[in-house]
């Protein structure tokens, strides 16, 4: 990708890999042909991006505070093309999928804004939506309209869809990288992902950014600890080398996109640092993220929790309590909320619980890391990394309430066949990540297979709903 106005500035670009090292040639062949019978003519260009598993932190990258996961060998591959469009014309979009099931789109730019500004409340998105996003992002955020190229795209995504692995957020940063690179535009992945995590609110998610920074920052044999403020920051962790880290499928799906539950839970946090704030005579203007008021306050996670003891109570809030205290009208809390359209007047807050899952979540994360830089090959390592696994999923589960039953049956037994587990991503439904030793391993499996999914799940086969992972590579850009 061409250079676009920066200068002799050094950035950290995607790296470029050789397409034979990374993808398998006949996963190669099928995207080819599958290109080919479909536009008539070869690719230009390859790019993967990586799903992930958060290994702990969730639901506090939009609250403002650092994350734990890393990246996994399930990955979006994307063969792209692009064309200059005929004068006075609009840009025109293709994109299509290997899997058939999947429908194709062929439209206009103007058809693609449409196809996001007028998609069904309520309904879970088709997947080429999310490509929009990242098309979107660049074409709007970037100024490229006038200038946009026609593009071509056909996608193999291997990440499993609604199962907590960030299947939605790398197709949108495939998608921004792919029009990026037809359109010869150069961004550093930092860049692209803050890029990526605006362009995925188009679908009406109001995400926090983990998902598409460890899409973009990962690196091989790492975890990586994520910091968003004061700007974004990835930082490799180690890992102790006897832990193997399985992933689990719960099969019971979630798509956040679909309904208010994920967007619900962000509002809850805004809300609940408003009214800490005001208790502590602070102005609420300018301070959306719990990790707002922690910097304001200047004081430590533990303090943060004591008052979060004594200022909050257990009982939702009102929204006329919320008034009350807030000293604003109902117009404002809806406008400032991320739930708009179904906010109303009889809508309920559970403040105390939300805001102390984040607060003690993001301590989890602070022991998590320090364990693993000042802890590792010494005995008990895992145990201590398993208990904050355990008690990560026990907060998300009674405090944010985000898991599901068939989750919690999966993660319980999990947990009672290794050192730790909790569910992965968003929640109410989807994965379960466990921490165990290599020796454990089939032991761990043959349970999974006889007290779960064969009896919960009628599934005798289960290679395809659990799987064992390493960190792996972030996105890349791939030659022949």
């Amino acid at each position: 990708m061409a250079s676009q106005g920066q200068g002799d500035v050094k950035r950290d670009l995607v790296p470029v890999q050789a397409l034979s090292k990374v993808v398998s040639s006949e996963r190669v062949e099928g995207v080819r042909n599958r290109f080919q019978s479909a536009f008539g003519h070869s690719p230009q260009f390859f790019l993967r991006v990586p799903g992930r598993v958060n290994l702990i932190g969730e639901h506090i990258d939009y609250c403002g505070y650092a994350v734990l996961p890393m990246a996994i060998g399930y990955d979006v591959l994307i063969a792209g093309r692009s064309d200059p469009k005929e004068e006075d014309a609009e840009p025109t979009v293709r994109v299509i999928n290997v899997n058939s099931t999947y429908p194709d789109f062929s439209g206009t730019l103007s058809q693609v804004k449409r196809a996001l500004v007028e998609r069904e409340e309520g309904k879970a998105p088709e997947w080429y939506l999310y490509v929009f996003c990242g098309l979107m992002g660049v074409v709007e955020e970037l100024k490229r309209e006038g200038n946009s190229r026609s593009l071509e795209i056909c996608v193999d995504g291997r990440v499993p869809a609604r199962a907590g692995l960030s299947s939605s957020s790398a197709l949108v940063c495939a998608a921004t990288l792919a029009t990026l690179q037809a359109n010869n535009i150069t961004l550093s992945k930092n860049e692209i992902a803050d890029l990526s995590a605006r362009s995925e609110r188009y679908i009406g998610t109001q995400g926090g950014g983990m998902d598409q920074a460890i899409a973009m920052l990962a690196t091989a044999g790492s975890a990586q600890f994520i910091e968003f403020i004061p700007k974004l920051k990835a930082s490799s962790v180690s890992l102790p080398k006897s832990a193997v880290f399985v992933v689990a499928n719960s099969l019971a799906e979630a798509n956040k996109a679909a309904n208010d539950s994920y967007n619900y839970r962000v509002t809850e946090c805004r809300f609940a640092t408003w009214i800490l704030a005001k208790k502590r005579g602070l102005k609420i203007d300018g301070m959306w993220k719990p990790l707002d008021l922690q910097l304001e306050l200047k004081a430590t996670l533990d303090e943060l929790l004591g008052l979060v003891d004594k200022e909050l109570h257990e009982e939702p809030y009102t929204v006329s309590e919320l008034m009350k205290v807030l000293n604003v009208d109902e117009s404002f809390l809806r406008e400032n909320s991320t739930i708009k359209a179904t906010f109303s007047s009889s809508s309920t807050f559970k403040l105390r619980q939300r805001i102390q899952h984040v607060y003690s979540e993001a301590g989890r994360v602070e022991l998590f890391r320090s364990v693993c830089q000042e802890e590792l090959g010494y005995p008990g390592v895992l145990r201590k990394l398993g208990k904050l696994m355990n008690m990560s999923h026990q907060s998300l589960r009674e405090l944010y309430q985000c898991s599901h039953p068939q989750l919690d049956t999966l993660v319980h037994l999990a947990q009672d066949n290794s050192h730790g587990a909790r569910l992965t991503g968003a929640g109410w439904g989807g994965c379960a990540v466990a921490l165990l030793e290599r020796a454990q391993l089939e032991n761990f499996l043959a349970v999974l297979k006889s007290k779960y999914y064969e009896p919960v799940l009628g599934i005798s086969d289960i290679q395809e709903h659990v799987f064992v992972t390493t960190p792996s590579q972030g996105a890349s850009i791939l030659e022949e």
